[in-house]
């Protein structure tokens, strides 16, 4: 969901933000569960031979077709809002603090950054401004 949030779908965004910023609200959820009422998702347990363990396999449904069994893709993005609020992720949902970033992922409690490379950023315009501020002293 992030990640097409991302890429800037905006479907996909309208759902990340609203989670991000509002957390998980009766609204949010009677929204979600409007979207998708009735998703029919085919999901069966299958055995990974490499594992050796039984694993979820899920069926996607067709979207280019009118008859698949979502209505939309919106509905698709709301689905997945619901199995990170039933998975318990929901609250990790975040937004990078680098100001030029501002892409979406999914963090601990103390997350800031999308990634190491948005991290080091920071730190060092950080740093540079405390040098630059010290040779002016």
């Amino acid at each position: 969901l992030a990640r097409t949030a991302n890429a800037g779908n905006e479907q996909s965004l309208y759902w990340v933000r609203r989670l991000e910023r509002w957390g998980v609200t009766d609204s949010l959820l009677a929204d979600v569960e409007r979207k998708v009422r009735g998703a029919r998702i085919l999901a069966y347990l299958a055995l990974d031979p490499k594992s050796k363990t039984f694993k979820w396999n899920f069926e996607w449904p067709d979207f280019a077709s009118d008859a698949g069994p979502l209505p939309d893709r919106e509905s698709m993005y709301a689905l997945f809002v619901a199995w990170a609020i039933s998975a318990g992720t929901a609250h990790k949902v975040k937004r990078c603090v680098l100001k030029e970033c501002h892409k979406y992922f999914v963090g601990g409690p103390r997350a800031k950054w999308c990634s190491e490379n948005c991290g080091s950023k920071h730190r060092v315009r950080k740093k540079r401004k405390l040098d630059k501020q010290r040779q002016m002293l």
